[in-house]
């Protein structure tokens, strides 16, 4: 679910909440229909929806949202997803199956592969200021760099090997 802001409307002191998308723009009080300008919030962004392609690791998907931005797709067959909310940013995998990996629960936050149940994945996590509102040009760079790491646990790592991020 997004995160919600509201503005108060001048005439009738009605709050209207809104989603960040009409940020910086006037609009039509819902209750009395005076004009209502939406302050502008910075950590808002008007990125589209992104396609996202890496032939180099197999890397086909799309990244889009904010609160949270959340990218889904496949790095060289795997599923993956990814999520940026609050201050931290995950992205998993499925190594094992052709499943949704959000559907995945590592039993650890410890990066890397790990075993849940009968299926095998991959995990990533990091910190990142505001990660709910990132902006996508740094959400694909990190989720490129999560591709790369997993093709590398993957080629003949075991479940609950540590995946080197180097300082990331």
């Amino acid at each position: 679910m997004s995160q919600l802001q509201a503005v108060e409307c001048p005439r009738c002191t009605n709050r209207l909440y809104h989603d960040g998308s009409i940020a910086g723009r006037v609009v039509a009080c819902p209750h009395c229909h005076a004009d209502l300008t939406v302050p502008a919030d910075e950590r808002w962004h008007s990125d589209p929806p992104r396609t996202l392609r890496d032939e180099g690791i197999g890397l086909d998907g799309e990244i889009a949202g904010q609160a949270p931005v959340q990218a889904e797709g496949r790095v060289r067959g795997h599923p993956f997803y990814f999520r940026a909310k609050w201050e931290h940013w995950t992205f998993t995998a499925c190594t094992s199956a052709d499943i949704d990996p959000s559907w995945l629960n590592p039993p650890t936050d410890e990066d890397g592969l790990f075993r849940d149940g009968e299926y095998h994945g991959f995990y990533l996590s990091g910190e990142y200021p505001a990660a709910s509102f990132m902006r996508y040009d740094d959400a694909e760079a990190i989720i490129k760099r999560c591709g790369l790491w997993l093709l590398e646990a993957t080629q003949d790592a075991e479940p609950g090997a540590a995946a080197d991020r180097g300082g990331m």
